[in-house]
């Protein structure tokens, strides 16, 4: 279990312990990453530690959880090479995210069999479908689900609900937590 919390400005050069590890991790001499099972990621990373982070990622094949609802990014979008997320050999034995990244979650759930998914950031109707096809993998296996749907209505929430039931009824859940956030015109987020 590794827990790496980045403090505000931190970059690759830094001499920061946090990142002295991070880079041990992924040393060419005598990589670690792959040794890691559960990861925690927290605080702030701009591009290049980002780069960094999925270096990381992209050496731990052990790795079960990843756990990265605290994570800040600048600029506010994790950069997501598309081409790294589809490879097998990227996170192959992942099972558990909790990220508030609604994108990085769809990306990661295109290949991945995950048995529990926690996102934080509201979702909306095209990446929900989205990460509900039938062609997804998880679905089958997935046990635990959490997430922030955005409605513009009572009704679409009724029929985002039954989206869900529809998607879900194969699925071997015991916990399913869903939020519904009414999308108002004028309201700040």
């Amino acid at each position: 279990r590794v827990v790496l919390n980045l403090g505000p400005g931190l970059t690759v050069s830094s001499s920061d312990t946090v990142i002295s590890l991070m880079k041990r991790l992924v040393s060419p001499t005598l990589s670690t990453a792959h040794l890691i099972h559960h990861l925690v990621l927290s605080g702030f990373a701009n591009l290049e530690v980002q780069e960094l982070i999925l270096d990381i990622l992209g050496r731990a094949s052990a790795l079960r959880s990843l756990n990265m609802h605290s994570l800040h990014v600048v600029p506010s979008r994790i950069l997501i090479p598309h081409d790294i997320f589809s490879s097998d050999g990227f996170l192959p034995n992942l099972i558990a995210l909790n990220t508030s990244s609604v994108q990085f979650c769809a990306c990661l759930c295109r290949h991945r069999q995950l048995t529990s998914i926690r996102v934080h950031e509201k979702i909306g109707g095209t990446y929900l479908s989205q990460l509900l096809s039938p062609t997804r993998r998880f679905v089958p296996n997935l046990k635990r689900l959490e997430l922030v749907v955005a409605v513009d209505s009572t009704s679409s929430a009724v029929a985002h609900m039954a989206d869900l039931a529809t998607a879900l009824v194969t699925a071997p859940l015991r916990a399913l937590s869903l939020q519904f956030m009414l999308e108002r015109p004028g309201t700040v987020d």
